[in-house]
């Protein structure tokens, strides 16, 4: 006995995933899917038309319920199958890289109505750095390759939305996967006055209780 996973519209054939298969993908790819779950991917899978096993679409959970995830190879091999992708350039980089202001930006370029279109992705790493724990070493490691698949990602789901809609690559998800980072002291300065700011980072920068005097030059309001 087999499943047969119905594909898309636009596959030629289709993908059948056998039961020894099946109880792979239990085991291996999906591991934690639930039976409902498990499912879903497989009609993910059957729409896309990947193969469970060929990892090009993956299982994740995200606050307890299933994501699929793909890598940017499928992107490419989509935009590519539709007959009127005519090309991705490569990212153009802005700024210092690992920076707040470092961006990446890709055009893609398609064939509409006959006519060339061009769609453009931005990604700026203020965005999409998952942080400096573990999940951020590729990011510190490889910057313009990690925030250029971002870019391109965003630009090839605009150009070609009903073959890529609902799906993201790996790092554009890696921030949401990041613990929130904490901010020493930015709440409170934010939040105080003037004069309790000062007297903050007075105190900040000589380790001990400081007085400071400010002086309200501030005029009231005529009411």
């Amino acid at each position: 006995m087999s499943t047969e996973l119905i594909p898309a519209q636009s596959q030629e054939v289709a993908i059948v995933v056998t039961e020894e298969q099946k109880e792979l993908v239990k085991r291996t790819v999906a591991p934690d899917a639930t039976e409902q779950e498990l499912q879903l991917y497989f009609y993910d899978c059957s729409r896309r038309g990947v193969h469970p096993l060929d990892k090009l679409l993956h299982f994740t959970k995200r606050k307890g319920k299933y994501t699929p995830i793909t890598s940017i190879d499928l992107f490419r091999m989509r935009a590519d199958a539709t007959g009127v992708h005519i090309g991705t350039d490569e990212p153009i980089y802005h700024g210092q890289p690992g920076t707040q202001d470092f961006a990446a930006m890709v055009r893609v370029h398609k064939l509409v109505a006959g006519q060339k279109a061009t769609f453009t992705g931005t990604a700026r790493w203020s965005e999409y750095y998952p942080g400096d724990g573990d999940i951020g070493f590729m990011w510190r490691k490889m910057k313009h390759l990690m925030l250029g698949k971002c870019a391109e990602a965003l630009a090839l789901r605009k150009a070609f939305p009903a073959q890529l809609h609902g799906l993201y690559v790996q790092e554009e998800m890696d921030q949401a996967e990041a613990k929130p980072t904490e901010k020493a002291a930015l709440p409170a300065f934010r939040s105080a006055s003037p004069a309790q700011a000062l007297q903050a980072a007075a105190q900040e920068l000589a380790g001990e209780p400081v007085d400071v005097t400010v002086e309200d030059t501030s005029v009231p309001p005529p009411f």
